[in-house]
């Protein structure tokens, strides 16, 4: 588990593949893209859980945001905004 105890913008500089929780309660909090990767990638028996965060700015052909691959996504207060596909 993380938890987040900042606000702000986080710049990932790339695509987070990992089974684990995020956890951003009580503050505001993006986890963006920058507009060049998927935010999240969720593999074959993993488990991504978000708590209290916005996922932005994600580009990929499908599931910019988050791509579910077998895994299992769990959302709780989260906002999903501007990620889209390739063009």
């Amino acid at each position: 588990t993380v938890t987040i105890a900042c606000d702000g913008t986080i710049g990932l500089t790339a695509t987070i593949a990992y089974d684990t929780v995020l956890d951003a309660s009580g503050h505001s909090v993006t986890l963006s893209g920058r507009g060049q990767w998927r935010v999240f990638y969720v593999a074959t028996n993993k488990s991504l859980t978000l708590i209290n965060l916005t996922v932005a700015d994600g580009v990929a052909e499908s599931g910019a945001g988050v791509f579910i691959d077998g895994g299992r996504l769990n959302a709780t207060n989260c906002i999903f905004s501007g990620n889209h596909r390739f063009q």
